[in-house]
């Protein structure tokens, strides 16, 4: 049977474009800072920041999420689901009267860079140590080890939770037991006694990693501290990001319908401020030539539209792409 698929209308503007070096909006502010802040490369947040018109910067924000898409043929970006439910865990448990908001804090960085630890351990002892978390993680990053802490405590006991450094602060830094205090290996001793885990977790963040209290501070753990802090800039994940994108190239699939079986309607429009409109439908008269993707019960089609305008001498003025999704309950088709 031959049935009728009717696109949602859209609406393309075809007026000034943003000037160079116009400020971004606030909305186009808040992604790059809070959303994505630490999960943007500098190659990436550059590009961004030289569109210059909100449409296209629309368009690289759809893409970059897509990209990162692990399952792409879904309507659900299981990636982005996931990044926004460590922001708001974030921003639910990490906040303080230090810190407004928990992404900004140190604890929310990590949470949002690294997801929820595997084991979570808290420490304080009587007013002997400084309130202390220790998180432990297993990683499939081929950057970081596959097992390994990340330390927080509260400096001098006041404060929001600061990240942990086994070479600048050292054990002495967490304990204020007298005797232990600004001594690295009475500090130590007294973590020792106190929690053996906490006490090497001090001397290294790496497990596997050899501690000695009597030889120098190692820095291998702060060298893994600054690759979590820049893991969207390390070489592995700029690469498997980049393998995604071109993998998204090659797989998308065009299919360019037969023009008798798509119908246009289109109608240019002037608007008091002498801004031009076009408001332009799509038809499909032959559903049966298009793939249908299905999810939980749903229906849907994934179309991408190019917008061309050319005056009365075919020079063009104006050209722009949308792409979205189209959902369609199986009562709506027709067989």
């Amino acid at each position: 049977m031959g049935a009728i698929l009717a696109l949602p209308l859209l609406l393309v503007a075809a007026g000034r474009a943003a000037g160079a070096g116009e400020k971004l909006p606030q909305r186009h502010k808040e992604w790059l800072a809070k959303d994505v802040g630490y999960i943007i490369s500098k190659e990436e947040k550059d590009a961004f920041l030289r569109l210059t018109r909100d449409e296209d910067r629309d368009n690289f924000i759809e893409q970059f999420w897509a990209i990162r898409s692990p399952n792409p043929s879904s309507p659900v970006n299981e990636f982005k689901e996931e990044h926004y439910r460590r922001i708001q865990h974030a921003n639910a448990y990490f906040k303080s009267e230090w810190v407004a908001e928990g992404w900004q804090s140190d604890r929310g960085k990590i949470y949002i860079i690294l997801g929820p630890p595997g084991g979570r351990q808290f420490f304080t002892s009587g007013g002997q140590i400084y309130p202390i978390e220790l998180w432990f993680y297993s990683n499939n990053e081929p950057s970081l080890p596959p097992f390994f802490y990340v330390m927080f405590y509260q400096r001098q006991g006041m404060g929001d939770f600061r990240l942990y450094s086994p070479y600048i602060d050292g054990p002495d830094k967490l304990v204020r037991a007298s005797g232990a205090e600004n001594v690295r290996k009475n500090g130590y001793s007294f973590l020792r006694d106190f929690n053996p885990e906490l006490a090497r977790a001090s001397l290294t963040l790496i497990p596997s990693e050899p501690a000695d209290i009597r030889g120098p501070a190692s820095l291998t753990s702060d060298a893994m501290l600054m690759k979590i802090l820049s893991l969207a800039n390390d070489r592995f994940h700029k690469e498997r990001i980049g393998l995604q994108r071109r993998l998204r190239e090659e797989v998308k699939v065009r299919i360019t319908p037969d023009l008798a079986a798509l119908k246009v309607a289109a109608l240019p429009l002037h608007n008091q401020f002498g801004e031009e409109f076009i408001h332009y439908s799509l038809q499909m008269h032959e559903p049966q030539n298009y793939a249908l993707g299905n999810f939980k019960d749903k229906y849907y089609l994934d179309l991408e539209v190019q917008v061309r305008v050319l005056d009365a001498q075919k020079k063009l003025i104006y050209e722009t792409t949308r792409q979205g999704m189209n959902y369609y309950a199986g009562k709506d088709l027709a067989e």
